[in-house]
């Protein structure tokens, strides 16, 4: 009820009028608003940008924010796992857009444009079009296009003249940019190193870089605009901060110290230990592989899932597809039937050598493996070496004690 209240608000305020709004006034501002990352939820670490219109002979201070989403949609978590999130542009008055921010504790910058009244209007029409119903929606894509490329391009093709960015030395790898922002949540890190292949490895162009707010916001700064006229100007002539960050630090919780490191070293300890028992005492435990093969080919299912039925950017090629791979529950059952063991020791065979050739490529392998991943490589290594050994000894001691009865026999 209360969301069906705001809108009804929110429509007689300021959609009506922007509605019947055709030009801009020539005392009109446009400006970037771009959120600082914020930690506290997952979703929001990458920061956020949206254009702010205002004009106040036409009583309008509108914020155009291209982050909207419905994670209450039917099938929201699969439709977003396949790589088909629809985003939409939203529309707010100003304060309400601060108030939002202001309360979860983020700081907001305003970078109020320097442009003409042509170009104003440029930007409004754009903007006045994808709000309409029919344009609103689009279909998310985390690096090329999102709630930072797409102001980006409306003012782009607003301007009249020739945009030009500063020329920067160094460029990152999307990884890197990414890996960068989500530093203070290491599960996030490592479950996007996971998920996303070779190509994130790629270096970004400068163009590129700024699908992350805080790289576009710092473009912009000291972007420069040339007429037809030859006359340069710098494309920001303002800068406000509207907010300070005021959000508490973030508390230490459990999974900050049993992070995915700790967590894969510790598997791999565990199945260290199991495995020198079974050397030890001539015993297998099957369920030790039943368990750790079933959550790899659980993981599998899901990379592979985004690596070959998704929609979403660099995530194939994807070495950790070699490690991860649903083919591993196949293989639990396997395990699990003795008349299908014969089966199982062919299959430890492919994979202990399939797995011995990743180790020793790890560090040739043009994509960065996150460092939870190498012990949890070693764990399934480990386990296929064990089992190739035991069949072997098995095979032995059978052919021993078949040996031994024929010549008793005679």
């Amino acid at each position: 009820m209360k969301r069906y209240v705001i809108f009804i608000l929110l429509f007689l305020t300021f959609f009506a009028p922007a509605k019947a709004v055709n030009e801009l006034s020539d005392s009109a501002v446009v400006s970037l608003l771009t959120v600082a990352p914020f930690q506290g939820r997952i979703w929001t670490v990458y920061g956020h940008t949206a254009i702010r219109v205002l004009d106040p002979a036409n009583r309008l201070d509108i914020a155009f924010n291209y982050g909207i989403f419905d994670y209450s949609k039917p099938h929201f978590i699969y439709r977003f796992t396949k790589g088909e999130t629809d985003y939409q542009l939203g529309a707010q008055s100003f304060n309400d857009f601060m108030i939002d921010y202001m309360m979860r504790g983020s700081a907001v910058t305003e970078q109020v444009l320097n442009l003409t009244a042509k170009e104003k209007n440029n930007i409004w029409q754009a903007l006045m079009v994808n709000y309409q119903p029919e344009n609103r929606v689009y279909r998310y894509n985390f690096f090329f296009d999102n709630c930072a490329t797409r102001p980006k391009k409306i003012i782009e093709r607003g301007i009249e003249g020739k945009l030009t960015y500063p020329v920067q030395a160094k460029h990152h790898s999307f990884r890197t940019l990414i890996n960068n922002c989500t530093k203070f949540h290491q599960w996030l890190t490592f479950g996007c190193d996971l998920v996303l292949g070779q190509p994130t490895d790629r270096r970004a162009t400068q163009d590129e870089e700024m699908f992350l707010p805080t790289i576009l916001a710092d473009n912009i700064s000291r972007a420069t605009v040339t007429d037809s006229s030859g006359v340069a100007r710098q494309l920001v002539v303002k800068t406000n901060q509207l907010s300070e960050e005021t959000a508490e630090p973030l508390q230490q919780t459990f999974l900050d110290t049993f992070s995915p490191k700790v967590f894969g070293w510790t598997i791999f300890f565990i199945i260290l230990a199991i495995t020198a028992l079974g050397w030890y005492t001539g015993k297998i435990f099957r369920v030790t592989d039943y368990i750790l093969f079933g959550a790899a080919g659980l993981g599998g299912c899901l990379i592979w899932f985004i690596c070959f039925i998704s929609t979403h950017p660099c995530v194939w090629p994807n070495w950790n597809a070699l490690w991860l791979q649903p083919i591993h529950l196949v293989a639990v059952a396997l395990f699990a039937v003795p008349s299908l063991r014969k089966a199982g020791y062919i299959y430890h065979f492919v994979n202990f050598i399939l797995i011995a050739v990743l180790i020793a490529l790890w560090n040739f392998v043009p994509q960065h493996f996150n460092a939870a991943a190498l012990p949890l490589v070693l764990s399934l290594w480990i386990r296929s070496a064990f089992n190739i050994t035991a069949q072997r000894y098995s095979d032995v001691a059978v052919h021993k004690r078949h040996r031994t009865k024929t010549n008793i026999k005679k």
